[in-house]
């Protein structure tokens, strides 16, 4: 985006997709919501990442070193995240933690329906980010919590909520927090096999 950012909230799942040709781990992006239009357009049409926009704040650190984030729509709470206060990262940490990140692809499906008829995508795929990471704090714990807001408040992203709330989720393994840059290499990002 020109130098710019924006911000995101993803929802994914680890995954290993094994097709004709491609036999693949990474993560399978469930939702992604981001506050940007640009960013959503082009990565849902282009790529297949299933986007969607919310009003994300600006991740806060409150008095006592605890992280809060949440995303929003139309002014009603979607999700917030929590996090205790976290420990910061040496630069070898720093450098296990981008090898890592940069190693796992985003695994999406591309699905745009016709008007009439059979859909006019309806394929997986995979992209790359190129991450680089300034400043890492690690956890071990986070508290995740979703809105109630109804479906005459936040409209079709009540069935979401719905269907992200009935993932189990046994124990956070991990909570990180980092400050840095990525890049989305379209040039490596393509159509699964």
């Amino acid at each position: 985006m020109a130098g710019g950012g924006y911000r995101l909230a993803t929802f994914q799942v680890a995954a290993r997709f094994d097709g004709d040709k491609d036999h693949i781990e990474g993560d399978l992006i469930l939702v992604m919501l981001e506050n940007q239009t640009w960013p959503i357009l082009g990565g849902r049409e282009d790529l297949g990442v299933p986007k969607l926009f919310a009003d994300i704040s600006p991740i806060r650190r409150l008095p006592d070193g605890s992280l809060k984030g949440e995303a929003s729509l139309w002014g009603h709470l979607l999700f917030s995240l929590e996090l205790p206060p976290l420990k910061a990262q040496i630069g070898a940490v720093r450098a296990v933690a981008n090898r890592r990140i940069n190693s796992r692809p985003w695994l999406g499906y591309k699905y745009i329906p016709s008007l009439d008829g059979p859909p006019d995508a309806d394929y997986p795929t995979i992209s790359y980010n190129d991450t680089k990471i300034g400043k890492l704090w690690l956890g071990k714990s986070a508290k995740l919590n979703f809105g109630s807001a109804g479906v005459e408040d936040i409209a079709h992203a009540r069935k979401l909520l719905n269907a992200l709330t009935t993932l189990s989720i046994s124990k956070p393994v991990q909570a990180l927090y980092f400050k840095g840059s990525s890049v989305l290499r379209y040039d490596l990002s393509r159509r699964l096999f």
